[in-house]
């Protein structure tokens, strides 16, 4: 999962505005109100001041965090120029932001709403949001989510899309690399060496014991009830699906390791990190092994339940 494309902007809750809004939209989302406009009043000594101001606080209120007006949507801009009756072209949305006055304005922006800048604390929440995250959830979108979702909660402005995402992907790597770590520790070399085995495509019919340790139980007949006891017996022989080799790993992530490792082929595992291949490897087993329980019992009372009948 750790090669996979990287989350865009989209595939999050990151806000964004569209490229073309609405009537509708832009009277619901974009029209200041009576006690914005005295704001912007006291803010701006000319109309090209107030409209710039308004239009910055009115995005910032969409989306979180501060855009450059020369990147926002011409019609929000547009519509705000237009209740001041003055035309949008002639503002320098450019060189506004860059002035001292966008400054000012973001200023009183964050005090008349509440809202913190992204400072030296809002990276510290950040950086921990983001670490106990990672503890919890493999998806990159997952984990960034809850980010968001935390420094709104805590009012404070959003960092830019990519500052969330980097620290993201570092945090996940890093605790994956730790977990990865210690089931390897824990598997010592033995039984690391035995799932590289169970790797190996035999030369002949092209097989390997990996595909075998996916199957799923077939209809539960007596023969099938006597094959998954047999498959059971060699699930534990492996001797991989001991809770100690997984101690402080959650749950939820062993369930994420394991459903990799199921989606992989034998080539494919062995193209990987062998720490990690070592890891999916003996996760997917001690899931086939409750699976392989969870199986047999099933059979058991439909065979029961046919008798009845």
């Amino acid at each position: 999962m750790e090669g996979c494309r990287l989350p865009s902007i989209h595939d999050t809750a990151y806000p964004r505005l569209k490229s073309s809004l609405s009537e509708k939209e832009l009277n619901e989302l974009f029209t200041p109100t009576a006690e914005e406009f005295d704001l912007a009043h006291s803010v701006g000594h000319n109309t090209a001041m107030r409209i710039a101001f308004l239009a910055l606080l009115k995005t910032f209120q969409r989306l979180g965090y501060f855009l450059p007006l020369h990147k926002a949507p011409r019609q929000i801009a547009e519509h705000i120029s237009m209740i001041y009756g003055v035309h949008d072209e002639a503002m320098e949305w450019e060189a506004y932001d860059g002035s001292g006055a966008r400054h000012r304005h973001i200023a009183r922006i964050c005090d008349y709403l509440g809202v913190r800048h992204f400072d030296d604390t809002a990276q510290r929440i950040l950086s921990r949001t983001i670490q106990q995250a990672a503890l919890l959830r493999e998806d990159l979108v997952d984990i960034i989510n809850i980010a968001i979702e935390e420094l709104v909660r805590q009012r404070y402005e959003l960092p830019a899309f990519r500052t969330l995402r980097d620290q993201a992907q570092r945090a996940r790597a890093a605790i994956n690399r730790e977990f990865f770590d210690r089931v390897c520790r824990a598997l010592g070399q033995d039984r690391c060496l035995m799932i590289d085995r169970l790797l190996e495509v035999d030369g002949l019919d092209k097989k390997s014991l990996w595909r075998s340790l996916k199957l799923d139980p077939g209809a539960p007949t007596l023969k099938q009830v006597r094959a998954w006891v047999e498959r059971l017996k060699w699930l534990k022989i492996l001797d991989l699906h001991s809770e100690s080799f997984f101690s402080a790993i959650p749950a939820v992530r062993m369930q994420s390791f394991a459903s990799e490792a199921r989606s992989l082929n034998s080539a494919r595992m062995l193209e990987m990190e062998p720490r990690k291949r070592y890891t999916l490897a003996a996760a997917l087993v001690r899931r086939q092994v409750a699976q392989c329980l969870d199986d047999l019992g099933e059979m058991l009372i439909k065979k029961i339940r046919k008798m009845h009948q």
